[in-house]
Order: structure tokens, then C-alpha cells, then sequence
């Protein structure tokens, strides 16, 4: 009976383990995703409050 890894081609790294360059480059682009999420809640936020925000006393 032949293992799963034997249906593996030749030369290719397993589906399980991605290379480090891809791995670099997905947490590279989640953490652009994160950032880009932050920044635009907070210039919704600024946005939403108006100028009047920095009117205030504090």
C-alpha cells in the first residue's frame, strides 16, 4: 500500500510545510491587512467626530 508521500512528485516540499519565503510574505501581507484595517477605523472615527473633536476643552 503506498503512503501518502509516495504520490508526492519529485522535488516539490510537502503541502504541510511552505517554504520560508512564502511564509515571510503572508505575514508580511496579514500584517499590511491589520494596518490598513487600524488606520482606516481610525480616520473613520476622526472623520465620524467631526472637527468639534479638537474644538473641546480638555
Amino acid at each position: 500500500m503506498a503512503s501518502h508521500t509516495d504520490q508526492l512528485p519529485a522535488g516539490n516540499p510537502s503541502p504541510v510545510a511552505p517554504s520560508p519565503s512564502r511564509r515571510r510574505a503572508r505575514s508580511i501581507a496579514l500584517a499590511a491587512a491589520l494596518l490598513l484595517f487600524a488606520v482606516t477605523f481610525y480616520v473613520l472615527t476622526l472623520v465620524k467626530m467631526g472637527p468639534a473633536l479638537f474644538d473641546r476643552m480638555l
